[in-house]
């Protein structure tokens, strides 16, 4: 893949243990969880676009005006197709509590296609917001809420199927030994 760097035994290790992480069963007691951001500019029209008549596109000029930065952060549970969040559930002090139980795994670097919720901010970006100005903090919070509970009601999972194996077949290696690997 033109996209991965060379495979150190820091990369491989990364993504092995990722790959054997999603290769779990589902267990509700040790939920696989992955987590990823997406930076999203806030961007208003600077002036108002023309009404749209009978045989005429929809027209906007290229000129914005920035409000301003945020992130979305996307939570999912791959093997449920849940998309968490766990101080809206919780509340701030429970979700604080429970972050601090989370044993994090670090995807290697330049290897976000392995990252699950990558999958989901890059639906985000498509399905919701799209080619759309977004330009207040308070519409994105409602619109990204909103495409949330769509996608959930879907039941949508994400069917991870490349294993350990997939990468050593496709990266050519037959595995090295690491210090994760040997316990």
């Amino acid at each position: 893949m033109w996209c991965v760097p060379d495979l150190t035994a820091e990369f491989i290790e990364r993504m092995e243990d990722i790959l054997r992480l999603y290769a779990r069963t589902l267990d509700e007691k040790e939920p696989v969880v992955c987590l990823d951001e997406r930076p999203v500019v806030l961007r208003e029209d600077s002036r108002r676009a023309p009404p749209m008549k009978p045989g005429r596109v929809a027209r906007r000029d290229y000129e914005y005006v920035r409000c301003g930065t945020a992130n979305v952060f996307c939570i999912v549970e791959p093997l449920t197709g849940k998309l968490k969040s766990a101080t809206a559930v919780l509340g701030q002090l429970e979700g604080r509590r429970l972050w601090r139980r989370f044993e994090v795994h670090y995807t290697p670097k330049h290897a976000s296609w392995l990252s699950a919720a990558e999958i989901e901010a890059s639906l985000v970006s498509s399905e919701c917001l799209g080619r759309d100005r977004v330009p207040f903090l308070v519409e994105l919070i409602s619109r990204v809420s909103a495409w949330r509970r769509a996608a959930e009601s879907e039941g949508r999972t994400i069917d991870w199927i490349f294993r350990v194996d997939d990468a050593r077949r496709k990266f050519r290696y037959d595995g090295l030994i690491t210090a994760r690997s040997r316990h």
